[in-house]
């Protein structure tokens, strides 16, 4: 496992720089495997309180790594499945932990279906007023129709403290997730309407919390 500083959904890409000797262990092992890592959010006491409380993190896949000069390693991660901590196997050389993947079967219903049309909707006004326009081009924007999906994608473009996305995360009916995001999206776009200063604060840190993309490489 990877304690990371700020919450991934699944589908969505994290950029994480890995200084630490114990996640660089993790980070190559992964690499050299072809395997997952376990995302969870950072804890500031530490690794056995996030297995007492059976925290919800994600799976995540290396999909680009580069050496820094500081001889840490930048991550670009894609998150594709939670899970819930059950039991700390073992702390050296690195965490691991045994895990239960929760069913990913998902009812949709007619009421599913709405609510996730008016989080589409809602985000796009949020969006507009939380994000620099020259932001908005980016694909991340482009919300899936999948509602499961849509609903990841909207969690991870909040501008939020990390531990509500964290609650975020833990909530695995789908229905109610979808009533949570549109409950922090008007909170949101009311205080961005109503605060100018709140709202410029958001913009700056915002755009800047995208994930960066690796460089594209063309063929010769």
């Amino acid at each position: 496992m990877i304690e990371t500083e700020t919450v991934l959904f699944p589908q969505a890409r994290l950029n994480l720089k890995v200084d630490g000797p114990q996640s660089k262990l993790v980070a190559m092992r992964c690499l050299s495997q072809d395997m997952p890592f376990g995302a969870v959010l950072m804890c500031p006491d530490g690794i056995k309180k996030l297995v007492e409380i059976n925290v919800v993190g994600t799976a995540a896949q290396i999909i680009y790594v580069e050496r820094s000069a500081d001889d840490s390693l930048m991550l670009l991660a894609r998150g594709y499945r939670r899970f819930r901590i059950i039991e700390l196997l073992s702390e050296e050389p690195y965490p691991v932990a045994r895990v239960l993947f929760p069913s990913t079967i998902v009812t949709i219903t007619g009421e599913v279906l709405s609510l996730s049309n008016k989080v589409a909707a809602m985000f796009q006004r949020y969006a507009e007023l939380a994000y620099e326009p020259c932001a908005l081009k980016r694909r991340e924007f482009l919300l899936p129709t999948s509602p499961v999906d849509l609903a990841f994608a909207a969690a991870t473009m909040l501008h939020i403290p990390s531990y509500e996305k964290q609650q975020l995360l833990e909530v695995f009916n789908l229905r109610d997730l979808l009533w949570s995001l549109l409950s922090i999206l008007k909170r949101e776009i009311k205080r961005l309407i109503s605060d100018e200063r709140y709202k410029e604060d958001v913009r700056k840190q915002a755009s800047t919390a995208l994930p960066q993309m690796p460089p594209i490489v063309n063929g010769g």
